[in-house]
């Protein structure tokens, strides 16, 4: 019980640090959850991947890796893991407290696994918008580790609200892309052009329109 309250006061924490927390901090903010939660948690490497658009590569964007650990690789080839890679754009995870109980399918990922130490380890894919953008991997390389329905299902959550910060992140930048845009066409007309609200308040006005403002109140 009293691990399960510790595990709900810091995942509370953790959703609540993410709120309202500007786009352009999350990346450094998602960095140090990581570090906490590697430490909190006991595991020698937790480490956040994203996919890539062709769903071909996971690129590391985030680790923390416990002292005297070696650090994950920066990208993983994706397309060689026909198991996980199938698993994951369905929207599942795997875990294991040894390479070997993977199933035989998995060869591929055995190899890989063992060439890089890992003895024991839980992958949870991170979907935004119900598509899988990249995965979230707790990894075990000095010992192994079982772990447990409850454990698994708290790690699902910790992915759960990184992914969505990652989520409001790409939506702001996205909205923010778009306000240059649109800012980029009003400047680049000769036309005076304004954008004014339903009462007829003016919002914004184009370059063209401030400098035959300005030019005018010169004149008078």
């Amino acid at each position: 019980l009293a691990q399960r309250l510790a595990f709900e006061e810091m995942l509370s924490g953790l959703s609540a640090r993410f709120v309202d927390l500007p786009s352009d901090r999350v990346d450094a903010q998602i960095a140090a959850e990581l570090r906490a939660l590697g430490q909190g948690l006991q595991v020698d490497r937790i480490t956040l991947f994203e996919l890539s658009e062709t769903a071909q590569r996971m690129v590391m964007v985030h680790s923390y890796v416990d002292a005297g650990v070696a650090p994950p690789p920066a990208k993983i080839e994706f397309d060689r893991f026909s198991w996980a890679r199938e698993k994951f754009l369905q929207g599942q995870g795997f875990h294991f407290s040894d390479p070997a109980d993977l199933p035989p399918e998995a060869a591929a990922e055995k190899a890989f696994l063992q060439s890089q130490g890992i003895r024991s380890a839980v992958v949870i894919p991170v979907a935004i918008e119900e598509k899988t953008r990249g995965m979230l991997a707790l990894g075990m390389v000095t010992r192994p580790r079982q772990w447990s329905p409850e454990m698994i299902r708290r790690y699902e959550m910790v992915a759960q609200v990184i992914a969505h910060a990652l989520a409001r992140k790409r939506s702001d930048e996205a909205l923010l892309q778009s306000k240059h845009f649109t800012r980029q066409i009003l400047d680049s007309l000769s036309y005076h052009i304004a954008v004014l609200d339903r009462q007829g308040t003016i919002l914004d006005v184009n370059q063209s329109w401030e400098r035959f403002a300005c030019e005018n109140d010169a004149d008078s």
